[in-house]
């Protein structure tokens, strides 16, 4: 070891893997949740209260969750036909030690892609609790001992984390008036509110980065961010019911609807490191202070709509809605739009007369929905901070410009369904195909820099989906005592874009390490992969005669994978006796791809178990494939013994790394019982049980090596193309016991 506090300082060690790999790492994840309610009145006059407390250590050392919850609600009759409630909840969570989603800074992608095997990973917690100090397994060099890529992992949860505080309130009132047994009035105003607090600490120390407001490069520092957040709601609904002869009636509401969002954020950071190790402040900055990063959004909708249900004979139903909206968001003259939808429905078993025969409906419907965009975007220029230069702060435009003349988005859906109960409702299914188009989104697309931009708003595009949903409903067995219920659905989901902008035929959605890119791309499916691919001579992969290295494409817009699945589906069993009851849950995915960066460069390394198959690392790898010629390759890959030249980024193409994220899942198993009315009889509890619940129990099947294809880093799109340092996915069992009295 060349660490001075360490017992084995000095002496050499055996170059074998670490006795604790990254696996111990992490922790077990314990969580409590406790919660109280009580309640009190009849269906006229009543209360609520609750009380819910919640508490989480989690799976990466120094890192929690704690939450407290309290709600309470109020109806009143204030007379025969004047009703009010309220309503208001307030949450207060303390967060701290989230993993971070960079890529230096998140410790499992060091883990995943670059860590070095013969590191027990418990020696580097050794290291940390006995200095406090960076000793890291990834020194500069033997005489230098400053991180060159990556920290003490245990250096970095404990000193570098980050914390957020956040308090939530959510509260309504309404008065309710029922004119008669025909009419009624409504009038309901809600307001949703949470300020949240958001604190990063980079210890001194640390790897060098860029850190703060100025994204200057700094060895420590500390940031703070304060968000405030609102939406507002008015609403006025008149609800209508009566009969339009003995066997027609008519339902429905009029209504509108206000809404106002604000948002506001305040971000500041240290510059040029901190003064005093471990005192985080903005006063503890080195460098002078930049002015905050200020963020300042508001909007508002106003909305009015009507819905009008017809009911012929118990027999046929038709539904009908109309909505229009005036967003602020938008263009004045583009900024007022409505939509509308139609159903219908058909029970043919009033047609059908037959005892095996329980429910047999035919519906149909069309639906058009319109939507607005986010703030400022259809502003030509919007100056924004951008930095320092010389401790003075520097103000630009963006990178991207509005479109003034913007309209809203709209989408387009036709579904026709049939459902049917038989044979006492012990027969059951669903099934619904549909067809959605979805135009004139508003998106970014690139324009010439001679205008001094990179990006216009602008409304471009059409989109496809088209689908099939069955949902089948089963009791095998039902006895007396015994029922067993069996539950499976299945969805397959067709998408298509169908054109952009005129000139465009691929839209980039995120971009990835390596050159990959997520698209939308014309004539395909959603979320196109493109990267290198392999060459190709008739159908094979291509292989260097020289160097028995697979030969790829020169450009990366090869569509080499999507993100979308073959279809979807699940099944649920669940049996009741007497008073037990257990169930499991099992889902299913087939197809969807997935690039993964973490084999992109861990193979490239000698990280994973493949790498080290026999004499894979003297001798190399004869490629399945052929040469330019055609004939079979039987070339050995040169020079094995250096990093990177068999298998990984070096030598492969971005294909090679896309992976199927099918999957079999035991998502979900539970075993309830519930005391017997004969025990709890006499004493004060109404209903006593406990459950046994595990979830995410078991993944039956995977393509994806090493990581769960469902788990991404970050959110959105951008998470669903790419496998990067994501965290081990847990097993999650608890247990449940609940009293009502």
């Amino acid at each position: 070891a060349w660490d001075p506090t360490s017992p084995n300082y000095g002496k050499a060690k055996p170059w074998v893997a670490g006795k604790n790999g990254p696996i111990t790492f992490f922790e077990n994840p314990v969580s409590y949740v406790n919660s109280i309610s009580l309640e009190k009145g009849n269906a006229k006059n009543n209360f609520l209260l609750n009380y819910s407390n919640y508490d989480q250590s989690g799976l990466m050392p120094n890192s929690s969750l704690r939450k407290n919850l309290i709600s309470a609600r109020v109806n009143y009759a204030l007379t025969e036909k004047l009703s009010a409630s309220i309503y208001s909840t307030l949450t207060i969570q303390n967060t701290k030690g989230r993993n971070l989603t960079g890529y230096s800074d998140n410790i499992v992608t060091g883990f995943r892609q670059w860590w070095q095997t013969n590191v027990d990973v418990q020696e580097q917690k050794d290291a940390y609790f006995r200095s406090k100090q960076n000793i890291t397994w990834n020194r500069s060099s033997a005489a230098d001992g400053y991180p060159l890529y990556w920290n003490n992992p245990y250096f970095q949860t404990y000193e570098n984390y980050q914390s957020d505080d956040r308090n939530r309130s959510f509260s309504y009132a309404q008065l309710k008036y029922d004119f008669n047994k025909n009419f009624g009035l409504l009038a309901k105003v809600s307001y949703d509110y949470y300020n949240m607090t958001i604190e990063e600490r980079l210890a001194v120390g640390s790897l060098l980065q860029g850190f703060g407001t100025s994204g200057n490069n700094a060895d420590s520092g500390y940031s703070k961010q304060n968000i405030q957040s609102s939406e507002t709601n008015f609403d006025v609904i008149g609800n209508y019911k009566f009969d339009i002869t003995d066997n027609i009636d008519v339902s429905g509401v009029v209504g509108a609807n206000v809404r106002r969002n604000y948002y506001e954020s305040q971000y500041s950071s240290t510059e040029g490191g901190l003064i005093v190790p471990g005192l985080y402040t903005l006063s503890n900055s080195k460098g002078s202070v930049l002015p905050p990063v200020e963020t300042y959004r508001k909007s508002a909708v106003a909305s009015a709509y009507a819905s009008a249900s017809f009911d012929f004979y118990k027999t046929f139903y038709l539904d009908g809605t109309y909505r229009v909206d005036k967003s602020s968001n938008l263009p004045k003259g583009n900024n007022t739009y409505g939509y509308f939808s139609v159903t219908g429905a058909l029970l043919l078993n009033q047609f059908v007369k037959k005892d095996w025969l329980n429910f047999w409906k035919l519906r149909a419907n069309y639906a058009e929905v319109g939507s607005s965009t986010n703030n400022y975007t259809t502003t030509p220029l919007l100056y924004s901070y951008s930095g320092s230069f010389d401790g003075n702060p520097i103000f630009g435009i963006p990178n991207t410009i509005g479109n003034t003349e913007l309209v809203p988005e709209k989408s387009k859906e036709v579904e026709l369904g049939m459902e049917m109960r038989m044979f006492n409702s012990r027969v059951g299914f669903d099934v619904a195909v549909y067809k959605t188009r979805t135009l004139n989104q508003i998106i970014p697309i690139p324009v010439s820099t001679s205008t001094g931009m990179f990006n216009k708003y602008i409304n471009a595009g059409e989109f496809q989906n088209k689908g099939i949903e069955v949902q089948l409903n089963l009791v095998p067995v039902r006895t007396q005592n015994f029922e067993w219920d069996l539950d499976v659905n299945w969805a397959k989901n067709e998408n298509k874009v169908v054109e952009l902008a005129e000139g465009l035929d691929v839209y980039r959605i995120a971009g990835y390490q390596g050159g990959v890119s997520l698209n939308a791309y014309v004539n395909n499916a959603f979320g196109a992969l493109l990267g290198t691919d392999y060459v190709y001579t008739n159908g094979q992969k291509t292989i260097d005669p020289n160097t028995g290295r697979y030969l790829r494409t020169a450009e990366s817009n090869k569509i080499i994978g999507n993100i979308t699945p073959d279809w979807t589906g699940g099944v649920r069993n669940t049996f009741k006796y007497k008073n037990f009851s257990a169930g499991f849950l099992i889902d299913v995915q087939q197809g969807g791809d997935t690039f993964s960066t973490d084999m992109y460069y861990g193979l490239a390394t000698g990280l994973y178990a493949e790498t080290a198959v026999g004499d894979y690392r003297s001798a190399g790898v004869v490629h399945p494939g052929v040469n330019p010629n055609g004939q079979t390759n039987t070339k050995a890959t040169i020079q094995p013994e250096y990093y990177g030249n068999v298998d990984g980024y070096r030598r492969m193409p971005n294909a090679r790394f896309v992976y199927d994220t099918s999957y079999v899942k035991l998502r979900e198993a539970s075993l309830t019982y519930k005391l017997p009315q004969s025990i709890l009889s006499g004493t004060f509890l109404e209903e006593a049980k406990i459950s046994i619940v595990g979830r995410n129990l078991w993944i039956i099947h995977k393509n994806l090596p090493y990581a769960d294809p469902e788990v991404g880093t970050g959110g959105g799109l951008r998470s669903k193309g790419n496998s990067i340092g994501v965290l081990p996915t847990t097993r999650d069992i608890g247990v449940s016991v609940s009293f009502k009295f």
